[in-house]
């Protein structure tokens, strides 16, 4: 019989990519974005129809959700020929798309926003959830706190994502993170996530 060899992959490395989005895509989507509402940062369970749970210890934070309208498609575009290809080359997980839309975070320093430990991958609809992206729109100057920190034992990724603008950071929706309280300024960031279907 013919045996094929083990497919191999990298299943828990974290992908910083510097200047992901310029300064001028991010002035540009800053403006679009002022006509979408504010909502307080929950706790996404996977359930309750996605409302989630507000808890201010575990996160207290501002979002708004970004539509897959054609004001925004290049950002989605972008953002999924990124991932498709980190996939293609290192997870080589089966995903189906992103089925959630783009989430616009802003932790301010005013209440020392912040998102403790945690993972993506979860019950009900997180149990699709593969892929997480988070990517930075302030600049370093901007804010101080805020660290995006992973909870991870392997020598060859780093703890900490880059505080850089425009760079964005792509790792296992299973690897637990946090956003430490911001205490100067506002951090703000896009985050999304993609699978479409469980691990198997």
């Amino acid at each position: 019989m013919i045996e094929f060899p083990p497919q191999i992959n990298t299943p828990t490395q974290i992908f910083n990519i510097p200047n992901f989005l310029d300064r001028s895509e991010i002035l540009s989507l800053s403006q679009k974005l002022k006509s979408i509402s504010f909502k307080d940062g929950a706790i996404d369970i996977g359930k309750d129809n996605g409302n989630g749970v507000l808890d201010i210890n575990v996160r207290k934070s501002k979002v708004k959700w970004i539509p897959q309208s054609s004001t925004f498609n290049w950002l989605y575009n972008k953002l999924i020929n990124q991932i498709q290809q980190t996939n293609s080359t290192s997870y080589k997980f089966k995903i189906l798309g992103a089925p959630e839309m783009i989430q616009y975070t802003e932790y301010s320093s005013q209440n020392k926003d912040h998102y403790d430990w945690h993972t993506d991958l979860g019950e009900g609809l997180l149990s699709h959830r593969k892929i997480s992206v988070s990517i930075l729109l302030s600049s370093p100057k901007e804010f101080e706190g805020g660290d995006l920190e992973f909870m991870i034992f392997d020598e060859h990724n780093e703890r900490l994502a880059p505080k850089n603008l425009g760079n964005i950071t792509i790792f296992p929706s299973f690897i637990p993170h946090r956003v430490t309280p911001v205490t100067k300024g506002i951090r703000r960031s896009l985050v999304l996530w993609v699978g479409g279907c469980s691990f198997k």
